[in-house]
């Protein structure tokens, strides 16, 4: 009997072992299936932030060229409108119409051509207002201007002294 109750031990004790063994696996399997989910969905987390960030990164790498073409349709226009501007009215100061009044309006016309129509109030002797007139004529034309045109010309002489008042409209075609 002795042999008996020991091999009922014996079995018993591989039961329980095997039961054990069992567990141990499914707990095991079931923590190794639980990572492996927990890490897919932290690497499709990454993915989805890799490509955000990318598309952001693709922008930031790409900002020279959108910096560079927003100057070259907007800056420049405006760079070269305040440089005609500024030139004008030094022409005016140098030929002693210090009080030379101007008024500027602009289009912009054909992709990349600005219209700049100023209009000049000026007062004084009419050597002054000739010579400005020749400086504007012979005015280093910068490679953005492409023209200048004298829309029209009225001077009247005023009634006392040697003075005239004249007003000058013209046209000058920007080329950005």
């Amino acid at each position: 009997m002795k042999i008996v109750k020991l091999i009922i031990y014996v079995l018993g004790g591989l039961l329980v072992a095997g039961v054990a063994f069992f567990l141990f696996s499914f707990a095991y399997t079931s923590i190794e299936t639980m990572s492996a989910q927990s890490t897919q969905a932290r690497l499709e987390e990454l993915q989805e932030r890799e490509r955000t960030l990318g598309s952001t990164f693709k922008e930031w790498t790409e900002i020279d060229l959108t910096y560079t073409a927003f100057r070259e349709n907007y800056l420049v226009k405006v760079e070269m409108f305040n440089r005609l501007k500024q030139d004008l009215q030094m022409l005016s100061r140098k030929n002693a119409l210090g009080n030379a009044r101007f008024s500027f309006k602009y289009k912009s016309m054909l992709s990349g051509i600005l219209k700049l129509s100023v209009s000049v109030e000026l007062v004084g002797s009419y050597e002054n207002i000739k010579r400005f007139l020749f400086d504007i004529e012979n005015f280093k034309i910068e490679k953005n201007i492409k023209m200048i045109l004298f829309k029209r010309i009225d001077l009247i002489k005023m009634k006392s002294g040697t003075m005239i008042e004249g007003v000058l409209t013209m046209e000058a075609y920007l080329a950005g």
